[in-house]
């Protein structure tokens, strides 16, 4: 049976590190529905994200419309939303991706990179960005930082 706590709350069994590097255990975590905060298991792909938003590596917390609660997701990979940079830092990707910020309210997306016409790897600015052998980056008006022809 699982107690209602308040976030932040310690639970019994609070997620420790394991050597995997992921999370275990408990934490008061902030579930989908009108119900209170719950102490229950956290952090890995596809349950609640633990106190802090934070999820097993591999994985970025996404909180839900409404009250439909914080949700660990995969990220990095094509398609998927970009993973928390360490420390506060850009958001990454896995390798041959790109970590591409629409603007707005829209969460920044991994697309593939180092391709002609597809954005530089890497930092993303003509001076370190990366792309396939024979090609190079360029700030190219309308298009951003994208790999062309030399």
């Amino acid at each position: 049976m699982t107690a209602p706590g308040p976030r932040g709350h310690q639970c019994p069994g609070s997620p420790q590190p394991d050597i995997a590097g992921g999370l275990r255990g408990l934490a008061c975590a902030n579930p989908p529905g009108t119900g209170p905060n719950i102490c229950m298991m956290c952090g890995a792909l596809n349950m609640a994200c633990c106190a802090g938003n934070i999820c097993q590596s591999g994985g970025v917390c996404v909180t839900g419309g409404g009250d439909a609660g914080s949700t660990c997701m995969a990220c990095g990979g094509s398609g998927q939303r970009c993973c928390t940079g360490g420390g506060g830092g850009a958001g990454t990707c896995s390798t041959g991706f790109s970590c591409v910020d629409p603007g707005g309210t829209a969460a920044a997306m991994c697309t593939a990179c180092g391709a002609r016409g597809q954005p530089c790897c890497g930092s993303g600015t003509v001076a370190t960005g990366t792309c396939s052998t024979g090609l190079s980056c360029a700030n190219v008006q309308n298009m951003g930082v994208i790999c062309i022809m030399p």
